[in-house]
């Protein structure tokens, strides 16, 4: 059987490239840091095959850093995957998640385009004068996700049409991760 995470993987590569060339660009237009969890709200929902990945590496987390996940009060108004204001599943954290803070270009209706960045970051006003090719395109990395997601619930079995809450990943997750493959369908 072939990796179910390897087309996720390289759409995450892809956007960390786009990710690391345009934050090296405008470096001095970012206020995200490590430790910033302005943007980690619990409001947020993930694909199956997002949610398996995020499952896999909460798996794999020491115990006690898993515990201390599972101590911690629950908030509508914080990712539950935070501790300490730093991400536990960083090298799984969500698409959603991996957009925050840089200049998007979200689709609107009737065809309108509206560009929108985390409002701690270009501050000066010099958002409009960033290039076509430095904005992610939410709306054709959300449709290479769909794709990626229908491939991933076709092989690995489930509905690729649902969606889950961050705030439940880390119950959710725990009931599929002491299960023997680690790979349970959602």
């Amino acid at each position: 059987m072939s990796d179910p995470f390897r087309n996720l993987g390289a759409l995450y590569q892809k956007v960390q490239v786009h990710s690391d060339r345009v934050m090296d660009t405008y470096a001095g237009k970012f206020k995200c840091r490590k430790g910033c969890s302005d943007c980690c709200s619990s409001d947020r929902s993930v694909s199956a095959v997002e949610y398996a990945n995020v499952a896999r590496v909460l798996a794999e987390l020491p115990e006690k850093k898993l515990a201390r996940l599972k101590s911690q009060p629950r908030s509508k108004k914080r990712c539950s995957m935070l501790l300490d204001g730093n991400c536990a599943v960083y090298e799984a954290r969500p698409l959603i998640c991996r957009g925050h803070g840089l200049p998007l270009v979200l689709e609107r209706s009737k065809g309108r385009q509206m560009v929108d960045v985390c409002p701690l970051n270009f501050t000066d006003g010099s958002l409009a004068t960033v290039p076509r090719e430095d904005l992610l395109a939410q709306g054709t990395v959300d449709s290479i996700l769909v794709a990626v997601n229908a491939l991933y619930c076709q092989e690995e079995g489930g509905d690729p049409r649902k969606r889950r809450q961050v705030a439940e990943l880390l119950e959710l997750s725990l009931i599929h991760i002491s299960e023997p493959t680690r790979r349970t369908p959602i």
